[in-house]
């Protein structure tokens, strides 16, 4: 009977065992992963400035990266609103722009920033498709750290 004993607990100690460690490490890569996250968009916090373009037309870009909220600007065309953060990795980030004042600019496109150096990115525009995801690149520019 004692033998039946140890033979059971053997058998129910090594899953648990086992269970927790596999919950722990699991728990520990996604909050790796979570950092990678933040530290990409915290490599890139402070306020970018520069210009965008489309044909027939040139304008003044203010982007201010923060932890909690990413703003954007178009100073020469008196709008500007939000960044939602979408995808980030390889220096690049791409957000979701959601204009909430002067709805002169276009609303729900999508803004790519690329990191061409410490202190400069390149800015693409892509407007919304049909299915309002990200479709064709409507807009090039580029801004540089000033904050």
């Amino acid at each position: 009977m004692k033998l039946f004993k140890k033979e059971i607990l053997k058998y129910m100690i090594l899953p648990l065992f086992l269970l927790a460690l596999g919950c722990n490490s699991e728990d520990e890569g996604e909050s790796e992963a979570e950092q990678a996250e933040v530290s990409q968009l915290n490599s890139n916090l402070g306020v970018w400035e520069g210009s965008g373009m489309q044909p027939g037309i040139s304008w003044t870009i203010k982007i201010t990266l923060a932890e909690n909220e990413q703003l954007i600007e178009y100073p020469s065309l008196d709008c500007g609103g939000f960044l939602t953060l979408l995808e980030e990795g390889d220096g690049v980030l791409l957000f979701r722009e959601t204009i909430t004042f002067n709805t002169v600019c276009a609303d729900q496109g999508f803004v790519e920033l690329i990191e061409t150096s410490a202190t400069t990115m390149d800015y693409n525009y892509y407007w919304p498709n049909a299915s309002n995801e990200q479709g064709e690149l409507g807009a090039t520019g580029s801004v540089t750290k000033v904050d």
